[in-house]
């Protein structure tokens, strides 16, 4: 009966319409209303993380959160106070523009630190002792696994850092990381934006790590400034706050004799530097206009040029490191170059070429990766890395280039040996030289060891290697015993301690104690 008088009044209606009456009746489906309430829901939770963002005097993230709110408004069509919207998004683009009222600069954005010491000892962190699930993710994945946190300023049931693609150590024990910081959102009274609204971000760009365990900040940015977002102001010749730059594209990290951080950007084709008073410089590359900034059109180029060194071009250059006479080396992968920025600021190539033997030209063993590169005790460069060919075979290779253009193979190997003869190794991911003996990091998290080079072939300097998934587990101790999963580089301070950056992030960055040759872990 109900459907029959439902199917009259429709009839009625359509009568009426087609009779030209003025009677017009107009009905709001059920699915548009609720899809208004739900848009007018949206709009008012945004309103409140810009106000949020704006009380913690994170500018950025308010206007974007403002002129989000004012979209959705316009395209629901909502009925809102339009004028009080335009007045608080006019006072949070003052504010990021250092116009706060009532003030002549600026509010700083502050960044969360660990000063407070929160422990006298060490402290055990296994997977049974801090929160593990799909809102907070931290710590040792397996049960063997036993972190022992020698650092006294880390909490033990969180991480401070969401990631750490490089690091660089200075003679005095410092240890400075190109890292993304991440802390409660209630103890940064900022809007949550990751990991199931645990955490929100506290800076991305190099913080310091002092001898005695205190992090602080080095030179970062907020959340906000990466590539193409508003308020990047230039690639170099900027303030570190300001500057469109990636840690995730740095591919080389060092720390210069006057404490400032040299960074080698693949993405940029540049070196840039990174200097104490928060100023990103152009140190090489990227062509004479690279810091002539055009959001649109980016001047940076990529190619083979020596010459001065802001004239100079680079093709995706990787890891640096200094000769003895104080020359900058970097590894030029794109050219397959090794390249050398000299005192005066001149660019020249030290060896050019792929391949070692062109009789077997196209043989994948014998490619030449200009991915690292480190300096031997006699002061002869050698360089090195890993070739990936999916599907087929990953080969390493490390060669030494000596004055008169000979070219010395010290090691080739395989991650699938064909032979028993083979060296079997995985990928490299870093190459140093310590106490005049060549090491190198294996990636490959089965195999996460340091190796010693010697003779063609591999020893053990560091950890055990592991051979099936089953055993992996994080376990600290004595260095000859202990498994480090992941590493993903290291560098050694003055005083000989030595730090194992991780590759993956959830990972920690370990500290070997030069004395005890035991392994800790420092910072996450």
């Amino acid at each position: 009966m109900a459907k029959n008088r439902a199917s009259l009044l429709a009839l009625a209606i359509v009568a009426l319409l087609c009779a030209g009456s003025a009677l017009t009746i107009v009905s709001i489906p059920a699915a548009s209303q609720s899809s208004t309430d739900e848009a007018m829901k949206d709009y008012e939770e945004t309103i409140k993380k810009g106000d949020a963002y704006f009380e913690a005097g994170n500018y950025s993230e308010a206007v974007l959160s403002y002129e989000r709110a004012r979209r959705v408004a316009y395209n629901n069509k909502l009925r809102t106070d339009s004028a009080a919207l335009e007045k608080k998004l006019a006072r949070a683009r003052d504010a990021h523009a250092g116009k706060v009222p009532g003030t002549s600069t600026p509010a700083p954005i502050t960044y969360f630190e660990l000063t407070a010491k929160l422990a006298d000892g060490p402290r055990v962190v296994t997977s049974r002792t801090v929160p593990q699930g799909d809102a907070h993710q931290f710590g040792p994945e397996n049960p063997r696994a036993r972190w022992n946190v020698t650092n006294p300023y880390l909490p033990v049931d969180r991480n401070f850092f969401a990631s750490i693609p490089k690091m660089a150590c200075a003679a005095d024990g410092t240890l400075y990381l190109a890292a993304d910081s991440i802390v409660p959102a209630a103890q940064m009274k900022r809007e949550p934006r990751a990991n199931h609204d645990y955490y929100a971000d506290n800076g991305s760009g190099v913080w310091r790590v002092a001898p005695d365990g205190q992090v602080t900040v080095f030179g970062v940015r907020p959340y906000g400034n990466q590539v193409g977002w508003g308020d990047e102001k230039g690639k170099c010749n900027v303030r570190a706050a300001d500057a469109g730059i990636r840690i995730a594209d740095w591919r080389g990290m060092l720390v210069d004799p006057n404490g400032d951080i040299i960074f080698s950007d693949h993405n940029l084709h540049m070196i840039l530097k990174l200097r104490k008073d928060g100023l990103v410089d152009q140190v090489a590359g990227g062509g004479p206009q690279a810091c002539k900034y055009d959001r649109w059109k980016p001047p940076q180029q990529a190619g083979y040029q020596d010459g001065p060194a802001k004239q100079a071009l680079f093709s995706g250059p990787q890891a640096l490191a200094y000769d003895r006479d104080g020359s900058l080396l970097v590894a030029d992968i794109g050219n397959c170059a090794l390249r050398r920025l000299d005192a005066a600021g001149n660019v020249t190539t030290v060896h050019k070429g792929c391949l070692f033997d062109p009789n077997i030209h196209g043989d994948p063993a014998n490619k030449i990766v200009y991915g690292f590169v480190a300096v031997d005790p006699e002061g002869l460069p050698v360089v090195g890395g890993t070739l990936n060919v999916p599907g087929v075979n990953a080969f390493s290779n490390l060669y030494r280039f000596h004055p008169d253009g000979k070219v010395e193979r010290l090691l080739e190997g395989r991650l699938l040996p064909s032979k028993p003869t083979q060296q079997r190794l995985g990928w490299i991911t870093d190459l140093r030289y310590i106490d005049g003996k060549l090491v190198i990091s294996e990636g490959v998290e089965e195999f996460s060891v340091l190796h010693e080079v010697r003779g063609g072939r591999l020893s053990k300097y560091l950890g055990v290697g592991i051979e099936h998934q089953d055993d992996w587990a994080d376990a600290d101790g004595p260095a000859s015993t202990t498994n480090v999963l992941g590493s993903a580089g290291f560098c050694r301070s003055a005083d000989g301690t030595l730090f194992l950056l991780p590759y993956h992030n959830r990972h920690a960055v370990r500290k070997v104690d030069p004395k005890t040759k035991i392994v800790s872990t420092w910072v996450y």
